[in-house]
């Protein structure tokens, strides 16, 4: 039955009255009420219906209709075009059958059961019948309200009793609230406000349709409102001096121009078709949740704010590529989509929200102080130039890539995804630089930042003049390093590894640690070559992973050596170099293979050489040199013993664990394989319990019974002389 009602909605296009109607429902529901509280055990009701058919029989009858039809009659001789009020009837009508069905019913009432049906029934037609009466609140035409006159005749239009229903405007609708009006005898904003609160929906005209409100009236009379207006279906133009009020508007399907003066707000969520004009005295704009076209400050291109007096901003998501604020506090701009552009000054800005997905030209953030927050977290790619000042925080969290030069401010600069900046790049601001994706390809520059880590840099591009602790997690594999003290004259610390060359003979990445304030270094993954050379304070040095060559000189204060690495296979023989380190007590590689030259020598304090890890793994080809000497080896010498008459001939042996694991690669060596080598125990004492010392040479020339020996160890049959002590 209520869609057969409804059928007739659009025929009916004025307000008509409705008290009788609803007083015969309340005592139609009132008297079943009252049945029902008798029905168990189902007393003699037949008082009861007889009432009850009395009273519905006044309903809809033919006079009740007529009446309903004269009054309408009575509007339409006032209102030019409105049509006659048949379909109205005929919908009442239609009510009417099924109230006499409902009255045929209590007859056959048998429990609680049937009264509850009828209830629901009655509720049912009580609801067709609010819809059908509101549906038919309906003015086919323009409502102007600026004056006294204006405004009683739109009081004779809609009926502002607030249990009347509102209306839909069919035609525009214009509310000046201007200085006459408003000192009008008779003339307050509660009168005005009873009849634009009953605004519902506002269709406007078939051409220039608009709603429009002008408020200039000074003093103010209090705030105007349109409490229940939903839906405009045309142009909004709101101006004044005095704010105007629409809590549920939800569509504009026209452009709307909002330039009152004051707090700018909109309901959420709501959808504007066209643009969006704001005015540029607004003291804030709150368009959280809102869509529109394009949002702009009046006399601005599309996409422009420029809000002088705004303290607080949010745009929705509404398309917006230029803010000028000074004394905006919080600016958001909500709309998640690929901007032209995006600029924003703003000089007392706390905190900036943007939630664009890209930019395709400048990104601009400027004016703002160092307490600033910036969230950028939804740019993933900026193709032209980048340029954010001063910040407590910038958050680019999906952003991978700049097509462009780029300098950014922040304390904190947090852009975890970043791999390509086409440009240069400067950060300027932030002390602690975590950039874990990015490799530059251009100049960059960490001014202040006492602490960077990066992808890969080399170090001609990378420039730190301030930093202290520097991490690279995947160096090229065909870009080499400096740690140098002329490009990081503060750096203290250094942690770099480096990634593996598909084709092992070309892995040319090297890894340089110098510098006067070095004092740790830990090299990991793959490298060529690894040299750690004049670091005159460097303390702690730790070699993982894998690489060509090592060589360790001339570090006065290393006295911590970690050697975790191996060589890379497919490639030339390890080389290694220790010399000229004064503090140096162990060289023990845990996991070196394929020595080929090893080079140590002048380490005043070095103790213990274990080279054990490359026995067994010879190169295949190739003539190499060993030579260890000026060290800190201790041995024992237990001189040879002639032979005599009764005993064999005792050869002479040299006890030292540190050259014999040499001698056990040398032993093992392949057969392409030469090594020439000299080899030196620094110190040895002198017979199996002896506490006299003599140097190798010395030791040799002492030893009377043995002439083969001499000098240092470099030949086979001295080799030979090594055993375990």
């Amino acid at each position: 039955m209520k869609k057969g009602l409804l059928s007739l909605l659009a025929l009916a296009l004025t307000v008509v009255g409705c008290q009788n109607y609803d007083d015969q429902f309340d005592e139609l529901t009132s008297l079943i009420e009252d049945l029902q509280a008798e029905v168990e055990g189902l007393p003699d009701v037949t008082a009861q219906v007889n009432a009850l058919q009395n009273t519905v029989n006044g309903l809809a009858t033919a006079a009740s209709v007529q009446a309903i039809a004269d009054s309408v009659s009575d509007v339409a001789d006032d209102v030019d075009g409105l049509a006659t009020s048949t379909a109205l009837a005929d919908g009442l009508a239609g009510l009417q059958t099924q109230i006499d069905a409902l009255v045929a019913s209590l007859a056959d009432v048998a429990d609680a059961d049937d009264i509850a049906a009828i209830n629901t029934e009655l509720a049912s037609i009580q609801e067709d019948l609010d819809e059908l009466l509101a549906a038919n609140a309906t003015i086919n035409q323009s409502i102007t309200i600026n004056s006294l006159a204006t405004l009683q005749y739109a009081e004779s239009l809609i009926s502002t009793d607030p249990t009347d229903p509102n209306v839909i405007v069919n035609g525009n609708v214009t509310v000046d609230v201007n200085q006459s009006f408003a000192t009008t005898a008779g003339v307050d904003i509660d009168r005005i406000n009873a009849v634009t609160n009953k605004f519902a929906t506002v269709l406007g005209a078939d051409t220039a349709g608009l709603l429009s409100v002008s408020y200039t009236a000074s003093p103010s009379i209090g705030g105007l409102t349109m409490n229940n207006l939903v839906f405009v279906d045309t142009d909004l133009d709101i101006s004044g001096s005095t704010a105007t009020a629409a809590p549920e508007l939800a569509n504009v399907t026209g452009a709307a121009s909002i330039t009152y003066t004051g707090a700018i707000a909109f309901p959420t969520p709501i959808t504007i078709t066209g643009a969006l004009v704001v005015g540029a005295d607004a003291t804030s704009l709150d368009f959280t949740g809102g869509t529109a076209a394009s949002l702009a400050s009046a006399g601005d291109a599309a996409g422009v704010l420029d809000l002088p007096n705004a303290t607080t901003i949010n745009a929705g998501n509404a398309v917006v590529t230029k803010v000028t604020a000074p004394k905006a506090t919080s600016i958001t701009l909500g709309k998640a989509a690929a901007l032209a552009e995006l600029v924003v000054t703003a000089a007392k800005m706390d905190a900036l929200v943007v939630e664009a997905t890209s930019i395709t030209g400048t990104l601009t953030v400027s004016g703002q102080d160092s307490q600033t927050t910036i969230d950028l977290d939804g740019i993933t790619s900026v193709s032209g130039p980048v340029t954010i000042g001063d910040a407590a925080s910038v958050g680019l969290a999906a952003l991978t890539t700049i097509n462009n030069n780029a300098t950014i401010g922040g304390n904190d600069v947090a852009a975890p995804l970043l791999a390509t900046v086409t440009g240069t790049l400067e950060v300027e601001d932030d002390k602690t630089v975590a950039l874990p994706k990015f490799a530059p390809s251009a100049t960059t520059t960490f001014t202040v930042a006492t602490s960077a880590s990066l992808k890969s840099a080399s170090s001609t591009l990378l420039k730190a003049p301030a930093v202290k602790s520097l991490t690279i997690t995947a160096q090229d594999k065909t870009t080499s390093f400096d740690a140098s003290v002329a490009n990081y004259p503060a750096m203290t610390s250094i942690n770099i590894t480096g990634v593996e060359h598909g084709t092992p003979l070309s892995q040319s990445n090297n890894v340089t640690v110098t510098g006067n304030k070095l004092t740790s270094a830990v090299v990991e993954g793959y490298f060529n070559d690894v040299i750690v050379d004049n670091a005159a304070e460097l303390t702690s040095l730790t070699v993982n992973g894998n690489n060509n060559a090592l060589t360790i000189n001339n570090n006065a204060k290393l006295a911590t050596l970690v050697l975790g690495h191996d060589h890379i296979e497919g490639a030339d023989a390890h080389y290694l170099t220790v010399s000229n380190n004064a503090k140096i007590t162990s060289v023990a590689p845990t996991a070196l293979e394929e020595l080929g030259d090893v080079l140590i020598h002048d380490n005043a304090k070095l103790a213990t050489i274990d080279l054990s890890s490359a026995d067994g793994t010879s190169p295949v080809a190739g003539t190499f040199t060993v030579s260890i000497s000026s060290n800190a080896l201790v041995g024992r010498y237990i001189a040879a013993t002639a032979q005599s008459t009764t005993t064999d001939y005792v050869q002479t042996v040299i006890k030292n664990d540190d050259l014999l694991s040499v001698k056990a690669f040398i032993d093992d060596k392949a057969t392409g394989v030469t090594y020439t080598y000299t080899l030196d125990v620094d110190t040895l004492m002198q017979g199996a319990t002896g506490s006299t010392t003599k140097t190798i040479e010395g030791s040799f020339s002492a030893d009377s019974a043995q002439t083969t020996a001499t000098g240092i160890i470099n030949t086979a049959y001295e080799l030979g002389l090594l055993a375990a002590e």
